[in-house]
């Protein structure tokens, strides 16, 4: 494929699984999952779901009250914070910077779906 080639696709019509594992495989990657998840609704069971499923194993009950505070009532400590953010990241295609982990921004199901928000995720209530 010539470079020419390139500079005629779209954002659309490009396949980046026709690239070689590379630089440019990756950004293109990214911007069109970024893309897809900016357009899904999220709402706060979707959020409810990924909290549940990374800490409530076994007989655990798996209900968690949108102002409770993930860190205080016990559901998770900061490396669980730290793995809440890289499955958000996953599940919602955004990018959480090490200084957004924070008990501000993921201490809570309504924190984390203001910061989502924030991120341009568009959220559902």
């Amino acid at each position: 494929m010539t470079s020419s080639a390139y500079a005629h696709a779209s954002a659309l019509d490009f396949d980046p699984s026709r690239l070689k594992y590379g630089f440019f495989c990756r950004v293109w990657r990214a911007r069109l999952l970024t893309r897809a998840a900016q357009t899904m609704d999220v709402t706060s069971t979707d959020v409810k779901s990924v909290i549940e499923k990374l800490f409530f194993r076994g007989g655990q009950p798996a209900s968690v009250a949108l102002d409770a505070d993930l860190l205080a009532t016990g559901v998770c400590d900061s490396m669980g914070l730290v793995t809440l953010a890289a499955k958000l990241e996953e599940r919602f295609g955004i990018r959480i910077k090490d200084q957004e982990i924070t008990r501000i921004n993921l201490g809570s199901v309504k924190r984390i779906i203001r910061f989502l928000s924030a991120k341009g995720v568009q959220v559902r209530e």
